[in-house]
Protein backbone atom coordinates (compact mmCIF):
# COMPACT_ATOMS: atom_id res chain seq x y z
CA UNK A 1 0.00 0.00 0.00
CA UNK A 2 1.48 3.00 -1.08
CA UNK A 3 1.88 6.06 1.93
CA UNK A 4 -0.87 8.56 2.22
CA UNK A 5 -3.39 5.75 0.82
CA UNK A 6 -6.20 4.39 2.88
CA UNK A 7 -7.54 1.07 3.49
CA UNK A 8 -10.68 0.73 1.71
CA UNK A 9 -13.88 -0.95 3.64
CA UNK A 10 -14.89 -4.42 2.60
CA UNK A 11 -18.61 -4.74 2.22
CA UNK A 12 -17.95 -7.17 5.06
CA UNK A 13 -16.58 -5.11 7.39
CA UNK A 14 -19.43 -2.68 7.11
CA UNK A 15 -21.80 -5.08 7.76
CA UNK A 16 -19.81 -5.99 11.48
CA UNK A 17 -20.61 -2.33 11.75
CA UNK A 18 -23.97 -2.30 11.24
CA UNK A 19 -24.33 -5.33 12.88
CA UNK A 20 -22.89 -3.87 16.48
CA UNK A 21 -24.91 -0.69 15.96
CA UNK A 22 -28.31 -2.85 15.72
CA UNK A 23 -27.30 -4.88 18.32
CA UNK A 24 -26.71 -1.71 20.25
CA UNK A 25 -29.92 -0.19 20.08
CA UNK A 26 -31.76 -3.36 20.63
CA UNK A 27 -29.59 -3.97 24.20
CA UNK A 28 -30.77 0.51 24.86
CA UNK A 29 -34.51 -0.85 24.33
CA UNK A 30 -34.57 -3.76 25.97
CA UNK A 31 -33.16 -1.76 28.98
CA UNK A 32 -35.67 0.47 28.33
CA UNK A 33 -38.82 -2.23 28.34
CA UNK A 34 -37.39 -3.48 31.38
CA UNK A 35 -37.20 -0.28 33.54
CA UNK A 36 -40.81 0.56 32.05
CA UNK A 37 -42.07 -3.33 33.29
CA UNK A 38 -40.50 -3.12 35.98
CA UNK A 39 -42.00 -0.20 37.35
CA UNK A 40 -44.92 -1.12 36.44
CA UNK A 41 -44.63 -4.58 38.37
CA UNK A 42 -43.80 -2.98 41.47
CA UNK A 43 -46.92 -0.15 41.46
CA UNK A 44 -48.91 -3.61 40.40
CA UNK A 45 -47.56 -5.54 43.75
CA UNK A 46 -48.13 -2.16 45.64
CA UNK A 47 -51.61 -2.01 44.67
CA UNK A 48 -52.07 -5.88 45.37
CA UNK A 49 -50.17 -5.81 48.78
CA UNK A 50 -52.29 -2.73 50.02
CA UNK A 51 -55.40 -4.46 49.11
CA UNK A 52 -54.56 -7.80 50.86
CA UNK A 53 -53.79 -5.46 53.78
CA UNK A 54 -57.10 -4.35 53.56
CA UNK A 55 -58.74 -7.78 53.30
CA UNK A 56 -57.20 -9.02 55.78
CA UNK A 57 -57.80 -6.55 58.70
CA UNK A 58 -61.56 -6.62 57.71
CA UNK A 59 -61.55 -9.75 58.42
CA UNK A 60 -59.51 -10.11 61.20
CA UNK A 61 -61.84 -6.87 62.74
CA UNK A 62 -65.19 -7.24 64.94
CA UNK A 63 -68.04 -6.32 63.15
CA UNK A 64 -68.50 -3.58 65.60
CA UNK A 65 -66.99 -1.80 68.35
CA UNK A 66 -67.70 0.64 70.96
CA UNK A 67 -64.52 2.19 72.30
CA UNK A 68 -64.54 3.20 76.01
CA UNK A 69 -63.87 6.60 77.28
CA UNK A 70 -61.13 6.23 78.31
CA UNK A 71 -59.58 5.22 74.91
CA UNK A 72 -59.91 9.09 73.62
CA UNK A 73 -56.54 11.20 74.97
CA UNK A 74 -56.86 14.99 75.05
CA UNK A 75 -54.84 17.74 73.46
CA UNK A 76 -54.10 21.14 74.55
CA UNK A 77 -55.72 22.08 78.42
CA UNK A 78 -58.80 20.04 77.86
CA UNK A 79 -61.04 19.00 80.67
CA UNK A 80 -62.43 15.46 79.72
CA UNK A 81 -65.60 14.03 81.90
CA UNK A 82 -66.67 10.74 81.77
CA UNK A 83 -70.03 9.18 83.15
CA UNK A 84 -71.27 5.91 82.00
CA UNK A 85 -70.94 5.73 78.28
CA UNK A 86 -71.00 9.38 77.47
CA UNK A 87 -68.15 11.93 77.81
CA UNK A 88 -67.85 15.80 77.52
CA UNK A 89 -65.14 17.78 76.67
CA UNK A 90 -64.36 21.50 77.53
CA UNK A 91 -61.05 23.83 77.94
CA UNK A 92 -60.28 23.60 81.35
CA UNK A 93 -60.00 27.15 83.48
CA UNK A 94 -61.11 30.40 81.92
CA UNK A 95 -59.42 29.96 78.39
CA UNK A 96 -60.35 33.37 76.32
CA UNK A 97 -58.37 31.98 73.74
CA UNK A 98 -59.04 30.59 69.97
CA UNK A 99 -56.07 27.96 70.96
CA UNK A 100 -56.49 23.98 70.56
CA UNK A 101 -58.58 22.34 72.53
CA UNK A 102 -60.30 18.45 72.00
CA UNK A 103 -59.80 14.78 72.18
CA UNK A 104 -58.05 12.02 69.56
CA UNK A 105 -59.56 8.65 69.55
CA UNK A 106 -57.39 5.77 67.72
CA UNK A 107 -58.78 4.59 64.95
CA UNK A 108 -59.65 1.35 63.84
CA UNK A 109 -57.10 0.60 61.51
CA UNK A 110 -59.35 -0.21 58.99
CA UNK A 111 -59.24 0.66 55.24
CA UNK A 112 -62.91 1.10 55.25
CA UNK A 113 -65.40 1.95 58.76
CA UNK A 114 -68.09 3.40 59.80
CA UNK A 115 -68.26 5.51 62.76
CA UNK A 116 -71.86 6.32 64.99
CA UNK A 117 -72.05 9.13 67.81
CA UNK A 118 -74.48 11.49 69.03
CA UNK A 119 -73.17 15.23 70.32
CA UNK A 120 -74.58 18.13 71.59
CA UNK A 121 -73.26 20.96 72.31
CA UNK A 122 -73.31 23.88 75.38
CA UNK A 123 -72.29 27.28 74.68
CA UNK A 124 -70.91 29.71 73.82
CA UNK A 125 -68.89 29.62 77.36
CA UNK A 126 -68.31 33.46 77.62
CA UNK A 127 -70.88 35.20 75.66
CA UNK A 128 -69.41 38.32 75.54
CA UNK A 129 -66.50 37.12 73.61
CA UNK A 130 -68.43 35.42 70.90
CA UNK A 131 -67.55 37.45 68.50
CA UNK A 132 -63.84 37.03 68.56
CA UNK A 133 -63.80 33.82 69.74
CA UNK A 134 -67.08 32.13 67.94
CA UNK A 135 -67.99 28.44 69.44
CA UNK A 136 -68.93 25.29 68.00
CA UNK A 137 -66.75 21.82 67.38
CA UNK A 138 -65.53 19.68 64.55
CA UNK A 139 -65.04 16.47 63.31
CA UNK A 140 -62.25 14.65 61.02
CA UNK A 141 -61.13 11.04 60.59
CA UNK A 142 -57.17 10.62 59.59
CA UNK A 143 -55.48 12.73 61.86
CA UNK A 144 -53.34 12.93 64.73
CA UNK A 145 -51.66 15.43 66.81
CA UNK A 146 -48.80 16.74 67.41
CA UNK A 147 -47.21 19.44 70.45
CA UNK A 148 -50.86 19.77 71.48
CA UNK A 149 -51.53 21.47 67.23
CA UNK A 150 -53.92 18.99 65.89
CA UNK A 151 -53.80 18.27 62.13
CA UNK A 152 -56.11 16.90 59.35
CA UNK A 153 -59.69 17.57 57.46
CA UNK A 154 -62.72 18.45 59.93
CA UNK A 155 -66.11 19.46 59.46
CA UNK A 156 -67.15 21.75 61.80
CA UNK A 157 -70.85 22.02 63.55
CA UNK A 158 -70.76 26.03 63.44
CA UNK A 159 -73.82 27.63 65.67
CA UNK A 160 -72.86 31.56 64.61
CA UNK A 161 -72.83 30.18 61.16
CA UNK A 162 -75.89 28.05 61.43
CA UNK A 163 -74.35 25.23 59.21
CA UNK A 164 -71.80 22.68 58.60
CA UNK A 165 -68.51 23.32 56.89
CA UNK A 166 -65.04 21.66 55.73
CA UNK A 167 -62.12 22.91 57.55
CA UNK A 168 -58.43 21.79 57.33
CA UNK A 169 -56.56 21.79 60.55
CA UNK A 170 -54.88 23.62 61.94
CA UNK A 171 -53.97 25.80 58.82
CA UNK A 172 -56.96 27.46 58.12
CA UNK A 173 -59.84 27.16 60.75
CA UNK A 174 -59.78 31.12 60.62
CA UNK A 175 -59.56 32.14 57.14
CA UNK A 176 -62.11 33.33 55.06
CA UNK A 177 -63.86 31.91 52.46
CA UNK A 178 -65.67 28.78 54.25
CA UNK A 179 -69.31 29.18 53.23
CA UNK A 180 -70.71 26.77 55.38
CA UNK A 181 -73.75 24.45 54.28
CA UNK A 182 -77.23 25.76 56.56
CA UNK A 183 -78.90 23.45 58.46
CA UNK A 184 -81.80 24.15 61.15
CA UNK A 185 -80.31 21.30 63.54
CA UNK A 186 -77.25 23.59 63.73
CA UNK A 187 -77.93 25.12 67.43
CA UNK A 188 -76.54 24.65 70.88
CA UNK A 189 -78.67 22.16 73.67
CA UNK A 190 -79.54 19.08 71.25
CA UNK A 191 -78.19 16.46 70.40
CA UNK A 192 -77.44 15.52 66.41
CA UNK A 193 -76.10 11.76 65.55
CA UNK A 194 -73.27 11.78 63.12
CA UNK A 195 -72.28 9.41 60.82
CA UNK A 196 -68.82 9.08 59.05
CA UNK A 197 -68.35 6.79 56.47
CA UNK A 198 -64.60 6.50 55.79
CA UNK A 199 -63.46 4.65 52.44
CA UNK A 200 -59.91 4.93 52.04
CA UNK A 201 -58.97 8.69 51.80
CA UNK A 202 -62.33 10.00 51.35
CA UNK A 203 -65.13 10.43 54.37
CA UNK A 204 -68.63 10.95 53.94
CA UNK A 205 -70.39 13.31 56.47
CA UNK A 206 -73.97 12.89 57.63
CA UNK A 207 -75.65 14.47 60.57
CA UNK A 208 -79.08 13.83 61.78
CA UNK A 209 -79.36 11.92 58.47
CA UNK A 210 -78.80 15.34 56.06
CA UNK A 211 -75.44 14.15 53.48
CA UNK A 212 -73.56 17.08 54.11
CA UNK A 213 -71.11 15.39 51.14
CA UNK A 214 -67.91 13.92 50.84
CA UNK A 215 -64.56 15.27 51.65
CA UNK A 216 -61.07 13.83 51.39
CA UNK A 217 -59.01 13.65 53.95
CA UNK A 218 -55.09 14.94 54.11
CA UNK A 219 -53.66 11.55 55.00
CA UNK A 220 -51.50 12.34 57.60
CA UNK A 221 -49.93 9.15 58.33
CA UNK A 222 -52.38 8.61 61.42
CA UNK A 223 -56.28 7.18 61.46
CA UNK A 224 -57.16 9.08 64.69
CA UNK A 225 -60.90 10.47 64.93
CA UNK A 226 -60.71 13.89 66.26
CA UNK A 227 -62.80 16.24 68.17
CA UNK A 228 -62.19 19.57 68.34
CA UNK A 229 -63.83 22.44 70.47
CA UNK A 230 -63.70 26.03 71.05
CA UNK A 231 -65.14 28.41 73.67
CA UNK A 232 -68.09 25.60 73.94
CA UNK A 233 -68.41 22.19 76.05
CA UNK A 234 -69.26 19.29 73.67
CA UNK A 235 -71.10 16.42 75.17
CA UNK A 236 -70.53 12.59 73.32
CA UNK A 237 -72.28 9.77 73.44
CA UNK A 238 -73.19 6.41 72.37
CA UNK A 239 -69.88 6.30 70.06
CA UNK A 240 -69.88 2.90 67.60
CA UNK A 241 -67.26 1.67 64.76
CA UNK A 242 -68.48 -0.78 62.52
CA UNK A 243 -66.18 -2.30 60.06
CA UNK A 244 -67.28 -1.64 55.96
CA UNK A 245 -65.87 -4.15 53.65
CA UNK A 246 -63.23 -2.93 51.41
CA UNK A 247 -63.88 -1.04 47.78
CA UNK A 248 -61.91 -1.63 44.80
Amino acid sequence: MRKNEHPVSSDKDRGKGGHRLLKSISWILTIALAAVISDWAVQGSHSVVARGLCAIRYFSAPPKSYPENSGWATYGVTELAATGKSFSLAPEGEQLTDEWFGATLRGPGLCNYRVDFDAAISGPLYPRWVTELGYGYAVGAAAHVDNDVPNGTTVQFDPPFRGLRTVELPVDPNAAGHNPHKYVFVIANHYCHWQLIVNGMNMTVSVNGNQYGTVRLTGTGSDDIILRIWDARLSVKNVKISKLRPQY
